[in-house]
């Protein structure tokens, strides 16, 4: 009401008191400001208690410590920073009836832990917003309504060593030749975690595979599942391809593919920024570029974006909110947590600025860039089930005909299995 009436000010007083209305204005404004910030410091205040954050192991928690122990200091409420290597705990909080505060994970789960109430909305201000790329908060928005706060783009590209190999090859067709030669080292030409769809997604997306039909309103048509289109059959026969030819060992997990990475035993594995720190510290010298094609088209990697959730399971959302908004998203907050284990593609404009210039970034970039947004609605976890099954009869060698499971697959998750 008086921001309104003194917006007509101008047209009504003299010049002296067009001065004094624009400064009665900034005045209020900064005061308005002050109180709603005092209101949300006394929200906090009323909470008691210590707040929890559960993140992924393989992110930046010792640096998220560090952010935490700043909150701290200023408010006295404790937070205790938990690694976690995968959401099994999160999804099983229920039933224990101990759940994290705040959770740190890609957004591709978000529409299940929104039906079944494990997360709760958000209300990021327009300052906040213009700080974060527009397609972080498109990945935590839906039915309407923001449910995190995006930290940053999360895409998997092709690392490759360049004490091997000066530049990797453009397809996964060339893979087989440039293996043979190599083994002639005793060195394997690639590695990766083939049983995890994740890492695998990219050979079958690239000829047009899906796992739900985008709808223009930016929702998903769950009963549209395109696993089974002709290039989700051809990436997976090329799949079966590479293990028979001695190119992939289906066994591979992921530690085994970092070990040997580390080692100097494979020239090149598919994995995201998580492990570049792993492999600086080795003495590796790597560049990351996209992954191979298929048939000339890419390999098209999920691109997940990575955010900070106030859960449902919270006694404490203001404490949990201001530590989110007021802390974990300052400028400073994000280099500390990047500088432990490396973000990606930072979602915060700012700090993409700074980190443009690193060639690791700009290729993680050019890779969210060629990749899709990994589905938010629930039905994807009937998705990762059905290809996580798939995958592993691929690798056990129990699949007679691929093109018949996938279609299967198909059906069982538009049927909700």
């Amino acid at each position: 009401m008086w921001v309104g009436m003194l917006m007509k000010i101008p047209a009504l007083l003299s010049r002296r008191g067009y001065v004094f209305g624009l400064s009665l204005l900034a005045a209020l404004l900064l005061l308005s400001t002050a109180c709603g910030n005092a209101d949300r410091q006394a929200d906090v205040a009323l909470e008691e208690g210590a707040l929890v954050l559960w993140v992924g192991s393989d992110k930046g928690y010792e640096g998220i410590r560090r952010v935490a122990a700043r909150f701290t200091a200023d408010t006295g409420i404790a937070v205790e920073v938990v690694p976690k290597p995968g959401t099994s705990e999160f999804d099983a909080a229920d039933a224990a009836g101990q759940g994290p505060d705040i959770w740190i994970w890609p957004h591709d789960r978000l529409g299940d832990w929104v039906n079944s109430g494990r997360v709760r909305p958000v209300a990021p201000s327009d300052e906040l917003r213009s700080q974060v790329y527009a397609i972080g908060w498109d990945a935590f928005t839906l039915d309407g309504r923001v449910w995190g706060y995006p930290l940053a783009f999360e895409a998997i590209g092709l690392i490759y060593n360049t004490d091997i190999i000066d530049a990797p090859p453009h397809s996964f067709e060339q893979l087989p030749e440039l293996h043979a030669r190599l083994q002639q080292k005793g060195i394997a030409a690639i590695a990766w975690e083939t049983g995890n769809t994740y890492f695998t997604w990219p050979l079958m997306a690239s000829n047009g595979a899906y796992p739900f039909q985008r709808r223009e309103d930016g929702g998903y048509d769950s009963s549209n599942v395109g696993i089974n289109r002709r290039g989700g059959v051809r990436g997976a026969e090329l799949l079966s391809e590479l293990y028979q030819a001695g190119v992939l060992d289906p066994q591979t997990s992921y530690d085994d593919m970092m070990q040997s990475m580390r080692s100097g035993q494979t020239a090149m594995i598919i994995n995201g920024p998580w492990a570049w720190r792993e492999l600086k510290d080795s003495g590796i010298d790597f560049r990351v570029g996209p992954i191979p094609s298929i048939q000339g088209n890419p390999g098209k990697p999920f691109v997940g974006v990575l955010g900070a959730m106030i859960t449902g399971y919270t006694d404490m959302p203001n404490a949990a909110t201001v530590f989110v908004e007021d802390y974990l998203l300052e400028l400073e907050a994000l280099r500390t947590i990047n500088d432990d284990v490396p973000l990606g593609t930072p979602a915060n404009a700012a700090l993409y600025e700074e980190l443009s210039a690193d060639p690791w970034i700009r290729s993680t970039m050019y890779n969210v860039h060629l990749g899709n947004p990994m589905p938010n609605n629930p039905e994807m976890t009937l998705f990762w089930a059905e290809m996580q099954t798939f995958l592993d009869e691929l690798r056990d060698g129990r699949i007679d005909d691929i093109a018949t499971r996938l279609d299967e697959a198909a059906d069982r998750i538009r049927r909700g299995r």
